[in-house]
């Protein structure tokens, strides 16, 4: 599973109209918030130009983000598809596809 996105800015400078995205780790982390701890997901997006960036065999992607979300929103079912699918609802990958 992937998700398509339109990636109109880069550090690079320029914009991937066909930018293809992929989680390429998720783990669990554990936090202190004082007297309470509370468990994370972290989920890695690796995004790649396009489809065929993504598909060589050391792929270099144009951007990448971290993201953190509940443990109880990934924590039923197949955990992958979850965090695709939670990835999909935050704002800026609202527009985005499944690739």
């Amino acid at each position: 599973m992937a998700i398509g996105l339109d990636l109109t800015s880069t550090e690079f400078g320029i914009s991937f109209p066909e930018a293809y995205g992929r989680i390429v780790g998720v783990n669990i982390m554990r936090q202190n918030t004082g007297s309470e701890f509370t468990n994370l997901v972290g989920i890695d997006l690796a995004i790649y130009a396009n489809v065929n960036g993504a598909n060589m065999e050391h792929p270099k992607e144009v951007a990448f983000d971290r993201l953190h979300c509940d443990l109880t929103l990934v924590n039923n079912g197949d955990i992958l598809s979850n965090c695709y699918a939670w990835l999909m609802t935050q704002e800026k990958y609202l527009t985005s596809t499944v690739a």
